[in-house]
């Protein structure tokens, strides 16, 4: 975290503004994420981690019926809005909307 606390320092004094992507649809298995929380994610049929694209052998989606996640995530969009200058959201057919409304609830 603090070399990309000196990246942002460093683009800033350049006078350039950053965005960063932030995928929440899906994350790499061996993620602490995954670790920590494995019922956050989908899982098929056997109970094992999958993803509903199924040609994605590296990925593995997570499960936005959980509430708890919905607040983990406006948290990491909030910590990361302190050092950026925005970030597009890309997660999938239900959309964005939920996180966003928590963040704001978050940071207002």
């Amino acid at each position: 975290m603090e070399d990309f606390k000196r990246l942002c320092d460093d683009v800033y004094a350049k006078g350039m503004k950053i965005i960063i992507d932030c995928v929440y649809n899906h994350t790499s298995p061996d993620s602490v994420l995954a670790k920590e929380h494995p019922d956050w994610f989908y899982h098929k049929k056997d109970g094992s981690f999958g993803n509903k694209v199924g040609d994605w052998s590296d990925v593995i989606d997570l499960d936005y019926s959980h509430k708890d996640l919905w607040k983990y995530q406006a948290e990491t969009l909030v910590m990361w809005a302190k050092y950026v200058d925005g970030f597009p959201l890309r997660r999938g057919p239900d959309g964005a909307g939920g996180i966003l409304e928590v963040c704001q609830r978050r940071s207002g």
